[in-house]
């Protein structure tokens, strides 16, 4: 029997893979509309039932009134009658009798079934509604810090642009300065005393401060801000999510500070909120906290940050000169805000820079800049990851409130629908078939069936997590953290391709695993934590490759890290067990689903080996781990036990489709799948396999450089095509070495020689990068795959333009025999190399360069400097 689905398995978002931002909303969005679906049926069954109980009402009434009509005097009214009179008038009797039956009918209906469900239709709607509006917010304040961290990363960029391109001019500008070599001087003006040196000039200008309408001297403006950092209350303030700052006033506190002891500020309020603002910028002695912008208000609900220590903390630190102050000097601190010249006016440093400070060179406070700005965005990167991890623990508990509610839900209108018929069997017995037919629809009503039922006809995908990674402008995203990294981006750190994590991760689960019961040890693998410990854990982890220790994880519960591990998976762009694999294993176990399991060890095997590197040793680790692991427990049934229920936790999260559907959320394939990886890892990982597996890489790494060198190519054929526009009136006034010149911007050289290797001269003859010959070029074949029996024929791609000379591999040793690899998923699957389009040949065809300037030769391997940096 199939497990049963639940809501928080099943109304996930699909992960976008080319997404920078998790999607939360269309799962959610489906759900609710369910929801929404749900309020219209509880609002129909109220009004079919205040209908019916007010035409039970109406009926009684009119059943009591027509038994009180009295009887004509010309009728049964003219005498006391015989038995006819009785008879008639024990009908009317009876008529009254039913009339209140039905009236005590209706209010039995109105009591038993009508106001339960109007009660607990009202809390259905606001525990719906609550529940959603504080997820809302929680998206909200999501997509700001999302927004915040895009723009971090933005100025981050920009920051380390403008850091690179102030050091290459300084370098540029050092060179140009650099003192002649001077010729060696004569005996006579050896002889001759040295010059005496000029008298230093004095310093023109004076480093002054300007805040408000009043000039500061440096001192002055220390001794200042020491009075009021020491006199203005300052507390700590918290801020949900983003944590506790310390050191913070209030804009309130400030601004009465100002009115009271400044004099330019007294009776001026607009005065104390200028200063406050500059206080803020340019000077940078105050942040605005919890809030965007940097604008200065006197209230009682905007807090500042103060960006310098207490003076007595300061002094403390400073040591005992006289002549420092008890801030140290806040220009050395903050580069606030100076002026240069007599009653100078400050000079701020600009949108987000820092300061100009008198002798400070351009390329170290560019380099200050770009470090600033790398801070912030990394705190940016780390706020954004925390409310997503806080978004994904509401939304598990929002799933399984919203379950529980739907399921209360259900069960609230099977029990008012029994109280309904129970009234109708009261007080109408001869109706008893009609009545017993209701029971029977009513038994049918299984609510746990309708909650399958709603997640089989509208569940979006499972729990994927997507993490918000920071991408450093030179090394890119997988030197800072782990989770969420490509598992080939983690792998090239390391010698074996296995991340550092994953390695350390299994060691430390071994080394605590070791001081557990036996007991303890059967639930290590297949015991479930909440997610947000897991969280917690996760963000203590989530480091540089580097710093990850056996000593740091061992400070976790194995059953911990065994779950931050899943995590890890979890979060993988692509799953351990690639996307491309998902069709294959489905095929592979949809045949051979009734044959013996060892029937599959040989093509499950092939299906391994063409798993990329990182991927294929972290598994062939992983299950090593999991062999050592279960073996310990020596009884067949209790080992079998052991594989079945780590199987089950373990499929789901190392095998998945690329888009999820309720096929691929209920197929126990990657149930099945997980289950034979661990109990035949030693067949599967053979050594047949592990040759099968270099042979794929090398194929791998072979389509990767055709690749390039065909992009390469293509490029290059562009940039000739682009050539042959120029008319030969505009090649004779501009020159096509002047055009080449524009293209190859690596290239240099001065004086009038011609150089070679890319670089040109003034009246020398540029090279263009050379044209690879027929004779030069490989072809490339990749091996027939073969599926199960039946063989799949792939074209060969067009020849390979000319690939730079390669060391060839070591032969296998003689004593091993050949490998033969069946299938390759990579092989048919990964993209092949592209081609140099129809187009761009028949351009080089039928546009040819009007001008093609000598040839020279150029070293193997290397890239044209126009494409250097493609």
């Amino acid at each position: 029997m199939a497990s049963a689905l639940h809501f928080e398995t099943s109304f996930w978002s699909q992960k976008q893979p080319h997404s920078t931002l998790p999607d939360f909303q269309s799962g959610l969005q489906i759900l609710h509309q369910k929801l929404q679906q749900s309020k219209v049926e509880n609002e129909e069954v109220i009004t079919f039932f205040k209908d019916r109980i007010s035409i039970e009402e109406s009926y009684g009434n009119k059943l009591i009134d027509q038994s009180k009509i009295p009887s004509k005097n010309s009728g049964f009214g003219r005498d006391e009658g015989a038995g006819l009179r009785s008879c008639f008038e024990n009908f009317k009797v009876a008529s009254s009798q039913f009339g209140t039956h039905h009236k005590e009918t209706a209010a039995t209906m109105t009591d038993s079934a009508l106001k339960p469900l109007q009660t607990f239709n009202e809390d259905y709607k606001n525990m719906v509604a609550t529940s959603r509006q504080q997820l809302d917010s929680n998206l909200k304040q999501f997509d700001g810090l999302y927004k915040d961290a895009e723009r971090a990363k933005s100025l981050y960029n920009r920051r380390c642009r403008e850091a690179d391109q102030a050091e290459e001019q300084a370098v540029q500008q050092a060179s140009l300065e650099a003192p002649p070599l001077q010729p060696p001087t004569s005996p006579t003006e050896q002889s001759q005393p040295p010059a005496e040196p000029a008298p230093p000039v004095p310093p023109k200008d004076i480093i002054t401060v300007r805040l408000g309408s009043q000039v500061l001297t440096p001192a002055e403006f220390d001794t200042l801000i020491q009075q009021m950092r020491k006199e203005i209350p300052v507390k700590d303030h918290r801020v949900p999510i983003l944590g506790t700052y310390k050191s913070t006033s209030t804009g309130e506190d400030i601004a009465r500070w100002l009115q009271h002891n400044l004099a330019q500020c007294k009776d001026s309020p607009a005065m104390a909120d200028i200063v406050g603002q500059q206080l803020i910028q340019p000077h940078g002695v105050l942040r605005l906290i919890a809030q965007r912008g940097n604008k200065f208000l006197p209230s009682a609900t905007s807090y500042y940050q103060w960006r310098i220590r207490d003076p007595e903390e300061e002094a403390g630190s400073v040591g005992s000169n006289p002549t420092t102050s008890a801030l140290g000097g806040i220009f050395e601190k903050l580069g606030g805000g100076i002026a240069v010249g007599n009653g100078g006016v400050n000079g701020g440093a600009g949108a987000g820079g820092s300061p100009v400070v008198p002798g400070e060179e351009p390329y170290k406070k560019a380099r200050m800049d770009a470090e600033r700005a790398d801070e912030a965005y990394r705190s940016a990167v780390k706020r954004v990851d925390r409310m997503r991890t806080v978004i994904e623990e509401a939304l598990f508990t929002h799933f399984a409130e919203m379950e529980k509610v739907e399921l209360r839900r259900l069960d609230t209108l099977k029990q008012v629908f029994s109280a309904f018929a129970s009234c109708l069997s009261a007080s109408l017995p001869g109706d008893k078939a009609i009545v017993d037919q209701m029971r029977l629809f009513l038994e049918s009503l299984k609510p746990e069936q309708d909650i399958q039922y709603i997640v089989q006809q509208y569940c979006t995908a499972s729990f994927s997590p997507k993490a918000m990674l920071y991408e450093n402008y030179y090394h890119g995203i997988a030197h800072d953290q782990i989770f969420g990294v490509p598992l080939e981006e983690l792998g090239k750190q390391t010698e074996n391709g296995v991340p550092q994590f994953v390695t350390y991760a299994l060691e430390a689960i071994t080394q605590g695993a070791n001081e557990m019961s036996l007991e303890e040890k059967r639930k290590l693998w297949s015991t479930p934590l909440g997610l947000e410990s897991v969280h917690t854990a996760r963000a203590d982890i989530n480091i540089a490759s580097s710093r990850i220790t056996v000593d740091l994880l061992k400070q976790y519960e194995p059953g911990l890290l065994v779950a931050v591990l899943r995590l890890f998976l979890l979060e993988l762009p692509e799953p351990l067990l690639t996307f491309e694999f998902y069709d294959p294993a489905q095929a592979l176990y949809n045949s051979n689903s009734e044959q013996d399991e060892s029937m599959r060890i040989f093509p499950l095997s092939h299906l391994i080996s063409s798993l990329p590197g990182s991927h294929f040793n972290t598994l062939d680790a992983l299950l090593t781990h999991l062999d050592t692991f279960i073996r310990q427990f020596s009884k067949a049934p209790l080992e079998e036990e052991e594989i079945f229920k780590i199987s089950q936790i373990l499929g789901p999260i190392i095998l998945r489709s690329r888009v999820e559907t309720l096929t691929t959320l209920t197929s126990r394939v990657p149930r099945h799948l997980a289950h034979d990886l661990i109990k035949y890892h030693k067949d599967i990982f053979s050594e047949v396999t592990y040759r099968a597996h270099a042979e794929s890489e090398k194929r791998r790494q072979t389509r990767l450089v055709a690749l390039r060198t065909t992009e390469q190519t293509e490029a290059e054929t562009k940039k000739r095509g682009l050539m042959s526009f120029i008319r030969p009136s505009e090649e004779t006034k501009w020159g096509v070495n002047s055009v080449m010149g524009v293209f190859q911007r690596n290239g240099n050289g001065s004086g009038g020689g011609s150089g070679s290797g890319g670089s040109g001269s003034g009246g020398g003859t540029s090279t263009s990068p050379p044209v690879p010959s027929p004779s030069d070029s490989r072809s490339f074949t990749p091996p027939t795959s073969m599926h199960f029996g039946s063989v799949i024929t792939q074209e060969s791609p067009p020849s390979s333009p000319t690939l730079p000379p390669k060391a060839d591999p070591p032969p296998p040793s003689s004593s091993s025999p050949p490998s033969q690899v069946m299938f390759d998923v990579a092989d048919h699957i990964s993209d092949k190399p592209a081609s140099i389009k129809e187009t761009d040949k028949k351009e080089v065809v039928e546009a040819p360069p009007p001008h093609q300037p000598k040839e020279e030769s150029q070293p193997e391997g290397e890239l044209d400097p126009f494409f250097a940096d493609d």
